[in-house]
């Protein structure tokens, strides 16, 4: 641990043993958020999402400047299916510590992979249409939707959330248990998951019918045996003609009876059941025709987002490209490695940044490049051509060189150009270099520009030696 004043290494004691600090309830504040951070990582490693998120923001609130936090809360935050969350702490953690820090990979992942970008920002395209699809009162498309936001993101904890209470509202109970329950297989401590889940057993406990089942058990049946009296007609030719009478009446009875009523009865049936069908395609045309209208509204909103989510992840991108070129310039200003701060600096967009640090510390590097930049690529370009002259010797000593190093002055010279293309001085010396390492190809670019545009200089006439000599 590390005092907060001055940075040196604390002792057991309660002050800092170089600048004489009290360090007592700084100690304790380290030492309790670096157990929130424990707690946070068990309940990470549990599957307890939200416990874990609640945890790791104590941490953050008493140290904001825990790096393993913040690294662990954006992973949290992935897990749950919100990328843009996971990729605000993960940036804060590279500003915090650029060397050494897995977020560095976490952001590579995320710039490299364009698919899952494309995948999240078209998850929380069609979660705000579902939300919005909800609002309006159409909760059938609204289901629609939000399956496939799941499917396109399957850790999406607020598209569980929402399907259940929809699911709910249509009392389709089995379906929203099922949602919770593989919500809550994400995130075991999931504290709305769990309260709907409570309350939709409950709602289901007290809405349950219960079949009842009547026994029917065995009655007494007397079977009666009635004598039968038959008639006796005398013959029974006599009985069969008289049955075959009583049929044919029978059956002409039915046919001219029964079967025109029975007939009319059914042709009465038929004409409800056409115009309740007429009815109910009516209404379906009409239903159409209301998701139609309804979609095209979707679809103007889709374009709309898309091109303001488009939008955003583009200034994103800048601005991580902005930040990460800035530190790599004051990294190379610690490194005295002055060629990728000509490279890096003109990469800077100093409009992305909108707070003071940022401003401040850009101002500091411009003020940097501006200045003495460029003569100390000069005077390091002079020193590697010609290391013995006596302007250049603490340079060349500086540099560790002794004999021209022709490469080295190129690349100094060319970082020179870079700032001032129209310096002669540098033009010049860099075919010379080039001449020296046999490249008399390149030298004669840099003769050409001379004998061009600069045929008033003192340089002009070396020029024309040096082209004499090489012929």
């Amino acid at each position: 641990m590390k005092c907060y004043s001055c940075n040196s290494k604390l002792t057991d004691k309660d002050k800092c043993p170089k600048c004489g600090a009290d360090v007592y309830m700084y100690k304790k504040i380290i030492r309790t958020s670096n157990s929130y951070y424990n707690i946070g990582l068990m309940k990470a490693q549990g599957r307890n999402l939200t416990g874990a998120v609640e945890s790791l923001k104590l941490c953050l609130q008493l140290n904001k400047n825990h790096v393993q936090a913040r690294n662990l809360l954006g992973l949290v935050y992935y897990e749950m299916g919100e990328a843009a969350s996971a990729l605000k702490e993960w940036v804060i953690s590279k500003n915090i510590r650029y060397r050494n820090n897995v977020a560095n990979e976490y952001i590579q992942d995320f710039e490299d992979n364009k698919h899952t970008l494309d995948g999240f920002s078209q998850t929380i395209k069609k979660f705000n249409q579902a939300l919005q699809t909800v609002k309006e009162g159409n909760k059938e498309l609204a289901i629609i939707q939000l399956k496939k936001v799941i499917s396109l993101n399957p850790r999406m904890l607020k598209a569980y959330q929402l399907l259940s209470l929809l699911y709910i509202n249509e009392k389709q109970y089995e379906k929203a248990e099922a949602v919770l329950n593989r919500c809550l297989e994400i995130d075991k401590g999931n504290v709305c998951a769990i309260s709907y889940l409570r309350e939709l057993k409950r709602y289901g406990k007290s809405t349950q019918q219960k079949k009842k089942r009547e026994v029917v058990g065995e009655t007494d049946r007397e079977e009666v045996i009635v004598p039968v009296k038959l008639r006796d007609y005398g013959s029974y030719l006599t009985s069969a003609v008289y049955i075959l009478v009583g049929v044919i009446l029978a059956v002409g009875i039915i046919y001219y009876l029964v079967i025109p009523t029975k007939d009319r009865m059914y042709a009465a049936e038929n004409q409800d059941t056409i115009r309740y069908y007429e009815e109910m395609v009516l209404s379906l045309k009409a239903e159409i025709n209301q998701y139609e209208n309804q979609i095209d509204e979707a679809n103007k909103k889709t374009q709309e987002m898309e091109e303001s989510l488009s939008t955003y992840t583009e200034d994103s991108s800048n601005v991580l490209n902005t930040y990460d070129n800035l530190l790599g310039v004051l990294e190379a200003y610690v490194n005295n490695d002055l060629l990728t701060i000509v490279n890096l600096y003109p990469q800077i967009d100093p409009t992305v940044g909108n707070t003071e640090q940022f401003k401040k510390v850009y101002e500091t590097v411009k003020a940097n490049y501006e200045g003495t930049l460029y003569d100390q690529l000069l005077q390091r370009g002079d020193a590697a051509r010609d290391p013995q002259a006596a302007q250049n010797v603490a340079t060349a000593v500086a540099l560790g060189i002794s004999t021209p190093d022709y490469n080295q002055a190129i690349s100094y010279y060319e970082a020179c150009l870079k700032m001032r293309p129209e310096e002669p001085y540098v033009i010049f010396w860099l075919g010379v270099c080039y001449q020296n390492n046999n490249n008399w190809e390149q030298a004669l670019v840099y003769y050409q520009q001379i004998i061009e545009n600069y045929n008033t200089s003192e340089f002009y006439s070396q020029v024309l030696v040096q082209m004499q000599n090489h012929q």
